[in-house]
């Protein structure tokens, strides 16, 4: 201790302060920065020293120090002196004590005396990394930082609208006239969104009795037990009460409401606006007053006889305070007047039925009066006005006024200002890629990220796009790689087995299917020797065997007639030869594989085609039977008249489909047919030929691949070639002008030729008189059969039109067209509804479509936006088991349901970013964004609540005579989102709730979700699906390199010994083994 002598006054510092320390007068400490000085004794334990200056009569602060606190928080007290940080500014308390009303920061509204700025937050236009660039923010005012690009970015300017309103969006206007009310007098308004969530629908019934000397309500219902005196009500948004007062006893009473106003409780004054209606009188039958409570309902706190004062209120107890935003409050009445709408964007506004007359007005217009028509504005406004409720939609024009209102014409002050602003436009960073590891480099040597015309290499076998008729009608830039959409359906025919091509050959694994014997197998299609997988499973990753052949052996030893093998489609070096004319590689590239688990077939880059497996309807193509197991070997390919096709003959060929590509029946390896087409545009057809599929003319089989005369097609060449599964095949094919042919199955009309006959030759579907696609191109086609005789059709033309036949059960669930006979056959095609849940051909063309491709088809479509303004949006119909669509409608609803628009017919797909799904507890996910695709995008409702670019891929799963399928939708950055039945959960922790999104017990979910934990960014044609029925798994290729897998793995085809069997747990992501 030490003692300071100044004559008069005295002190005794007494160092650092120490709460077991009795102080005395004059005794000075040091606490926390500061000194303290001591005004009277204080024993033990007596509080810290700013606490007792904080009493005022115990101690002083002699000399202010600075206590560095950390981040500011709620709850916490803060005294003279604490530092704190808040909104990357740091704050000093200079309060004459400790801040008591702790739940305000040092920025709220009048609490900013008791704190100063000791250090300002950076300001936003203040460059901090190198290359950073200062632009003006979209209000056209404030300079802002725009951080430097990552690697590869370009930058781009966008549109960012200087919006109050999220545009393409309907909003509920929802006035309130207040009897004095809390948040002032007179009217307030609410702009809200038109979600709601409708949690339940009730009916009280209402009586009046007397308790003592006086009659009270009593009511019955909901929850109550029995009949209760003026019961608690709880009351939620978006339910429904219905109130009958039907009973005798109601007669001469009003069931009435009060709202409160911050001191008084009067009778509400327009029941409309708080959704309140009646119905007949008090007393009589059928009398109620029916309640769908709005946000401002949240002011009704009670509910009396507006007859007779002497009968007590009852009280309401609402679930929501002001300032909770459910539905979402786009703007409510504490936030002004003026909204902020952005020229050349589209606004819907849905106004209530309270009588009113509703317009939008220019009040600087000379003409105006609030009580007429006079300055009404109309440009771009439709319908000009509304009475007794309605929807104005308002696309607001670029010579629109500054200024602009909404409101009724009554004079009645009921009115919302818009205040119009120019188009914004700002520069931004996009497109780019994420690094990429130097693992795997077999299979990113194959991906290519540019694929010009014919030439297509994929990553997994059947998992082909179609981008073959860019001629016809071009394709947008981000679906180049991966075209109109794949032309197998997405998935189908292996079974239990995995596989991918890496470079030059494919790798696969998994049930390589037998029947048993050890020495009669197929090999999986692979070329497996057949006591090697007598076993039936192979878990490692191999790559079977390959027979060179004679003509590729001469193509490198340098025979001429053969030197055309030595390039690829488009002309340009396979790179098999060094300058020197060395071998390098003993084969090109693999482009594709097609076929099913017990057939293959293997495209390669120099137009070549290899064959293994099962034989049994001479699907070799060499007029034997003899099963090929033991190794690929290379096809032949012969004329018209059967003659092989050698040396500059010798065609490449630029596509092959075969019906074993969509189908994973027990038996499908049998009744195959399959068809090439060449790079000269012709049309190669060989096996089965039972229903006159192969277009020969005949219903023989023919085991050769043989052309088909260019003659039959009058001379044009062929561009794309289809067909459907199975034995009941059909077949179609588009020519160089977008003329479609067809052939083969057709009993229930799905051969569009305006009829329900089978046939063996050719005919042109686009040449039928009638026919809505007469004299149409065709640029893609969908064909769905599913081991049995339901076969179906989808067209889309040049026009972006989609056009149906074949077979429909349950009024036309599977096809996407509604039908009034419950089932049928319709040989006639049909145009894809305009119905008013799916766009509007006359206004979005189709550019993508996908299907399921089974007996329980699920469709979807990409459109180019049309007349929205958006790049795309996205459509789904027919079948929703399982939530499949991903439009949030209920599923399996849909079943023999005669009315259109109901469960089956879909719309929209919508997103989540799945809520609260990370904090786990809560069920009734009040976090959730559900969106269609624009919300997320800028300027939409969701935006920056989860990333989704332009989605490029749809790749659908589904089995045989099965409703248990599943979707998967990838962007442009290589994010996936899921949909559908997931037995198999791909997630470590899916939230186990009572809404059934990805339950245990149920596996489904009804919209699309971000794949949850997803490791890395995917290549496009980096997703694939495998198993059977339920028991699926996936497999991925990742943007850094590796390969990786989940899901069901009972024979080995997620390539992973470890985890085998029908283990439910969620399965964990893992990089696939090649080691073997």
């Amino acid at each position: 201790m030490a003692q300071i002598d100044l004559g008069k006054l005295k002190f005794n510092f007494m160092g650092e302060w120490n709460n077991s320390t009795a102080y005395k007068k004059d005794d000075v400490v040091y606490y926390e920065g500061s000194t303290y000085v001591y005004r009277s004794d204080v024993n033990a334990n007596g509080g810290t020293p700013p606490q007792n200056t904080h009493l005022g009569s115990v101690c002083d602060l002699m000399a202010l120090g600075i206590n560095y606190r950390g981040a500011w928080q709620s709850g916490t007290n803060y005294y003279k002196g604490d530092l704190v940080d808040w909104q990357n500014a740091k704050y000093l308390f200079i309060g004459t004590g400790n801040n008591n009303v702790n739940s305000f920061s040092p920025t709220a509204v009048g609490y900013t005396s008791l704190w100063t700025v000791l250090i300002p937050a950076n300001p936003a236009d203040v460059l901090t990394t190198s290359g950073d660039l200062l632009t003006r923010e979209n209000d056209g005012i404030a300079n802002v930082r725009l951080p430097i690009g990552k690697k590869g970015q370009t930058l781009k300017v966008i549109e960012k609208p200087d919006q109050d309103l999220p545009n393409d969006k309907n909003f509920d206007y929802a006035p309130f006239t207040g009897n004095g009310d809390a948040l002032g007098t007179g009217m307030v308004r609410w702009l809200l969104g038109d979600e709601r969530e409708t949690y339940e629908s009730i009916t009280y019934t209402v009586t009046v009795a007397q308790v003592g000397s006086q009659n009270q309500f009593h009511i019955s219902g909901g929850s109550l037990s029995g009949t209760v005196e003026r019961p608690t009500l709880d009351i939620k948004i978006g339910s429904q009460y219905i109130f009958d007062v039907s009973d005798a006893s109601n007669t001469g009473h009003v069931f009435a409401f009060r709202h409160w106003t911050g001191s008084s409780y009067p009778e509400v004054a327009v029941e409309a606006e708080m959704g309140i209606t009646r119905s007949g009188t008090a007393g009589q039958a059928g009398a109620t007053v029916t309640w769908v409570p709005t946000p401002a309902s949240q002011y009704v706190l009670r509910y009396f006889c507006s007859a007779h004062s002497s009968m007590s209120d009852g009280i309401f107890a609402t679930n929501f305070t002001r300032g909770q935003q459910h539905p979402v409050i786009y703007r409510s009445p504490t936030q002004g007047t003026a909204v902020k709408l952005s020229k050349g964007k589209t606004y819907t506004f849905t106004l209530p039925a309270n009588q009113r007359t509703y317009s939008i007005k220019d009040t600087a217009d000379s003409n105006y009066n609030p009580t007429l028509t006079g300055g009404r504005y109309e440009k771009g406004v439709s319908p000009t006005s509304v009475t007794n409720g309605g929807a104005i939609s308002f696309t607001v024009p670029d010579d629109a006024p500054q200024t602009l209102s909404l409101e009724d014409q009554n004079g009645g002050g009921d009115s919302l200002t818009f205040s119009i602003r120019d188009r914004a436009f700002v520069p931004s960073y996009g497109g780019g890629d994420f690094n990429e590891k130097n693992a795997l480099t077999s299979i990113k040597d194959n991906y290519r990220e540019k694929t010009a015309g014919i030439l297509q290499f994929t990553n997994y076998a059947n998992m082909i796009g179609n981008t073959y008729t860019e001629s016809l009608w071009a394709l947008p830039d981000y679906l180049k790689k991966v075209g109109r959409g794949l032309i197998f359906g997405g998935f189908g025919g292996f079974y239990r087995q995995y596989g991918f091509i890496a470079n030059r050959e494919y790798m696969g694994g998994g049930n390589m299917w037998h029947n048993g014997s050890y020495d009669y197998t197929y090999g999986g299609g692979m070329g497996y020797d057949g006591q090697d997988c007598a076993s039936g499973t192979r878990w490692y990753p191999s790559a079977g065997s390959r027979v060179q052949g004679y003509k590729l052996r001469q193509a490198l030893a340098g025979n001429t007639n053969y030197a055309h093998l030595l390039t690829d489609l488009l002309g340009n070096s396979c790179d098999m030869l060094d300058d020197n004319g060395n071998i390098v590689h003993r084969f090109p590239k693999l482009m594709q594989v097609v076929g099913n688990r017990g057939i293959k077939y293997f495209l390669y880059e120099n137009g070549m085609v290899w064959f293994a497996g099962y034989n049994g309807y001479g699907l070799m193509g060499d007029g034997g039977t003899r099963d090929r197991c033991p190794a690929q070997s290379p096809m032949k390919w012969y004329d018209e008249s059967t003659s092989e096709l050698k040396d500059a003959n010798f065609p490449k060929i630029k596509q092959i489909v075969t019906t074993h590509s969509h189908t994973q029946d027990t038996s499908s390896y049998d009744y195959g047919s399959t068809y090439a087409v060449d790079i000269d545009g012709n049309l190669y057809s060989w096996g089965y030929n039972g229903y006159g599929q192969l277009g020969d003319g005949t219903t023989n089989g023919n085991y050769y691949a043989k052309r088909v005369p260019s003659s039959v097609f009058n001379g044009e060449k062929i561009l794309y070639v289809m067909c459907s599964g199975y034995r009941y095949t059909h077949t179609m094919v588009i020519t160089e002008s977008g003329k479609c042919w067809a052939t083969g199955y057709g009993d229930q009309g799905q051969l569009g030729l305006n009829n329900t006959s089978s046939r063996n030759d050719f005919a042109e579907v686009t040449a039928v008189s009638g026919s809505p696609l007469n004299g149409k191109k065709i640029v893609h086609i969908m064909m769905n059969q599913d081991g049995d005789a339901e076969g179906r059709t989808w067209w889309l033309t040049d026009e972006g039109k989609v056009y149906y036949a074949g077979y429909f059960r349950d009024y036309g669930q599977q096809t996407g067209v509604y039908d009034s006979s419950g089932s049928g056959t319709n040989g006639m095609p049909r145009l894809l509804t305009n119905s008013s849940t799916l766009w509007n051909s006359d206004d979005q063309k189709v550019i993508y479509m996908a299907s399921t491709n089974n007996r329980y088809s699920t469709l979807w479509f990409i459109t180019d936006g049309g007349s929205t303004g958006m790049e795309q949006k996205i459509y789904a119909t027919a079948s929703n088991y399982h939530g499949i669509q991903g439009t949030n409608i209920s599923p399996n609803s849909h079943t023999n349901d005669p009315a259109q628009g109901n469960g089956w017919f879909g719309g929209e797909i919508l997103f989540s970013d799945f809520g609260d799904y990370e904090d786990g507890g809560d069920n009734n996910r009040p976090n959730e964004a559900i969106g269609n695709w624009a919300s997320f995008q800028d300027g939409g409702s969701n935006e920056k609540k989860m990333k989704i670019g332009k989605i490029v891929e749809i790749i659908p799963r589904g089995t045989p005579e099965n409703t248990y399928n599943s979707v998967v939708l990838v962007d442009e950055h290589g994010s996936m989102f899921i949909c559908g039945y997931w037995n198999y959960t791909p997630s470590r922790a899916a939230e186990n709730d009572n809404q059934h999104y990805l339950r245990y017990q149920d596996h489904w979910v009804p919209y699309f979700i971000h794949w949850p934990d997803q490791p890395s960014q995917i290549l496009q044609g980096g997703f694939v699906h495998t198993g059977n029925g339920t028991e699926n798994g996936w497999f991925v290729m990742s943007r850094d390199g590796n390969v990786l897998q989940g899901g069901e793995n009972s024979w080995y085809q997620r390539g992973n010994y470890n985890d085998s069997g029908y283990s439910t747990t969620p399965p964990t992501w893992a990089t696939l083994d090649t080691n073997g």
